[in-house]
């Protein structure tokens, strides 16, 4: 079972819908890579009807609602962004001719970090504590073509991706 406990960092996402559609890609990534390793037999997402209705207030309720759905084991992960936006001060000319030799767009950065319990369901032992990164990179660009959404949702997806990469990792080390 894996259950995201939502960032407590602020987010540059604040419309509802874009927010959907970062939890739909983080969880389709985050399953497409821990089932792609093959270490998993079954990889779901524990359904919030298996919680408290006010949701989970510690670690105990998220590995009681875990027992409930028959699970082995609960990942709890939470992921937080921060964004960077490095404007260039020519970038006044960019539509000039003068720009296009001159100047060379603004650049913006997202970075996210990832952090993340592997518990076991029937003993409550945590078997690791795991961290991953990404990022993402805007280029350079005119200052309208740079979405702080965009670059946040995609680096959000590639710290998922490597998240879930180095948990397999960590349960690859375990079964040795």
């Amino acid at each position: 079972m894996i259950f995201e406990i939502e960032g407590a960092g602020l987010s540059e996402i604040k419309n509802p819908q874009k927010l959907l559609e970062l939890r739909k890609r983080t969880y389709a990534a985050m399953k497409e890579k821990l089932e792609d390793t093959k270490v998993f037999s079954e990889v779901d997402f524990l359904p919030d009807i298996l919680l408290p209705p006010d949701g989970p207030k510690d670690l105990k309720t998220l590995y009681i609602g875990a027992a409930r759905a028959n699970a082995d084991g609960i990942l709890v992960y939470s992921t937080e962004s921060d964004y960077q936006y490095d404007p260039n001060g020519l970038c006044i000319f960019y539509p000039t001719i003068i720009g296009v030799f001159i100047s060379t767009g603004s650049r913006a950065f997202s970075t996210s970090l990832s952090k993340s319990i592997l518990i076991d369901v029937k003993t409550g032992f945590i078997y690791s504590i795991i961290e991953a990164y990404g990022d993402s990179d805007s280029g350079i660009l005119p200052v309208a073509y740079i979405s702080p959404e965009q670059l946040e949702i995609k680096s959000r997806t590639n710290t998922v991706e490597a998240l879930s990469k180095r948990v397999a990792e960590k349960v690859l080390n375990l079964k040795k």
